[in-house]
């Protein structure tokens, strides 16, 4: 069953893509200069939704780059009261690089790569009935894609995605025995809906399906009969609101809730979490943006003793245009 959801679902969302282009009147409804490229690309964090939506001129309409580069410094805080990093190990005192590269080759096609550090510091949980202090956990990840636009406010993407720990000790340290490593092909699916306002739609909506390429390492402890997982599939589901404030475009505040599933390699069981964001972004001008919000993270487990993070990130964007 698991090996035809895939094919189904890309089946659709190219019969889709067909029909919208057999339509003129629906290949009117997406002019070249659609979504902005942040919006264009469904994400794994809370991207920009949309940039103010221009006054309609008369003139003939801008074309669009045709590559598009943003790089993003993030700096995050932990501001729960048991996020700790324990003596001599790493913490959120550092700067992280993320980014995207789009190239625009057609009117609704992009090609895409996406960096994104994932990085925060874990909350104090219990072994033994003792504290226990995760510390620092960097992740990276890499995805390499291609987005189709079914409409304006409609976009599908097909995406490989490689996330790995860096440290410490990395997913490439030979003494890790059990490397922490996720990858795979997702499908993503974005959809704006509400009415359109100068700050674009304000809901959006993104699910995605994730077959994920599991495995356990040689080194992984297991008893005898255990049962692993290879390739199966994970999801994830997000909303992100946000609103028109006083007729402005400079200031904007959003919401999201997320909730989804990983599946790493040397893990016997996915994971689930639940997450909210919340914070203002400042689109700036053609050159630079600014976002500053709050992540609340909390993983699903019935035993109840579960990592959970809250994290204060700011970021700034610089945009590049070809």
């Amino acid at each position: 069953m698991d090996l035809v959801r895939r094919p189904l679902l890309c089946a659709l969302g190219l019969s889709i893509a067909l029909l919208a282009d057999a339509l003129p009147a629906l290949a009117q409804a997406v002019p070249p200069q659609t979504a902005p490229v942040a919006d264009a690309i469904p994400v794994t964090a809370p991207m920009p939704l949309a940039q103010a939506t221009p006054k309609p001129q008369r003139a003939r309409r801008a074309k669009r780059p045709l590559v598009d580069l943003m790089l993003i410094p993030i700096k995050s805080y932990g501001i729960g009261a048991d996020q700790l990093a324990p003596p001599g190990t790493l913490t959120d005192n550092q700067i992280g690089i993320n980014g995207l590269l789009v190239v625009n080759f057609a009117p609704r096609w992009r090609l895409y790569e996406r960096r994104e550090n994932h990085f925060d510091l874990g909350g104090r949980t219990f072994k033994s009935g003792k504290p226990n202090y995760g510390g620092f956990a960097p992740d990276l990840e890499y995805d390499t894609g291609l987005s189709y636009d079914i409409t304006r406010d409609i976009t599908i993407a097909e995406e490989f995605m490689y996330r790995w720990r860096v440290c410490c000790p990395g997913s490439g340290d030979p003494t890790n025995a059990s490397p922490r490593i996720e990858q795979g092909l997702r499908t993503n699916l974005s959809l704006g809906l509400g009415p359109q306002t100068k700050i674009g739609k304000i809901l959006r909506l993104a699910a995605s399906a994730n077959y994920v390429n599991h495995h356990a390492d040689l080194g992984l402890k297991l008893p005898g009969g255990t049962k692993v997982l290879g390739k199966t599939w994970v999801s994830k589901i997000s909303a992100t609101l946000q609103a028109p404030v006083l007729n402005q475009t400079r200031v904007i505040p959003f919401f999201t809730v997320e909730h989804y599933s990983d599946f790493y390699d040397n893990n016997l069981t996915p994971s689930t979490t639940n997450r909210t964001y919340y914070g203002m972004r400042l689109p700036g001008n053609s050159l630079m943006g600014y976002r500053f919000y709050v992540k609340s993270e909390h993983q699903t487990n019935p035993a109840g003793d579960v990592p959970h993070k809250v994290e204060l990130y700011l970021e700034t964007s610089f945009k590049f245009h070809s």
